[in-house]
């Protein structure tokens, strides 16, 4: 009986730590910023509104665009300017942002967004150096602001799908 009992609870406990590290998460940047919900790379286009402006590089034979999404602490302020996006040893600078579904713009604008807000910020990469795998990729978020927190986390490789709407995303995030 004994012996029965305990392969019974060591099943129950393999199947709650599958699911403990299959949860999906978000990533703190710090009391000055918020958290990461979801990050997400794709080469489906996405259409931003004053591109021409930008002093980025951004005209790729095949353009891969990663979409960090950010929930923001109460009075913070975010602005493109603000991060730098690595993966696979490629950095890209943020080249567009926008809060919840509204259309990407090009500029340097300032977001404030309000509580339940998200912000989502784009980065375009030259697809023929970042390759997706259609799995997760490592990527590293780097503030251009002292005072700010590196961090670390896998994001999504979606293939040519369309991104997520951030009315998707669950109250816990979305990362891998």
């Amino acid at each position: 009986m004994k012996k029965h009992l305990f392969c019974f609870l060591t099943v129950i406990l393999v199947m709650f730590s599958g699911m403990i590290t299959a949860e999906a998460k978000t990533v703190d940047l710090g009391f000055q910023t918020g958290a990461i919900y979801a990050a997400e790379f794709t080469a489906h286009p996405l259409e931003i509104g004053a591109l021409d402006s930008t002093p980025y590089p951004y005209a790729y034979k095949s353009p891969r665009y990663a979409v960090v999404v950010l929930k923001m602490h109460a009075r913070r302020s975010i602005s493109p300017l603000d991060y730098n996006l690595t993966i696979n040893n490629v950095t890209a600078s943020c080249i567009a942002a926008a809060s919840n579904m509204e259309a990407f713009v090009s500029n340097p604008a300032v977001l404030y967004p309000d509580k339940n807000d998200f912000v989502r910020m784009v980065f375009i990469f030259d697809g023929n150096r970042v390759k997706g795998n259609g799995k997760t990729l490592n990527a590293v978020l780097r503030p251009n602001i002292n005072g700010r927190k590196t961090v670390s986390f896998k994001i999504t490789d979606l293939g040519k799908k369309p991104l997520s709407d951030v009315k998707k995303i669950p109250a816990g995030g979305m990362l891998q």
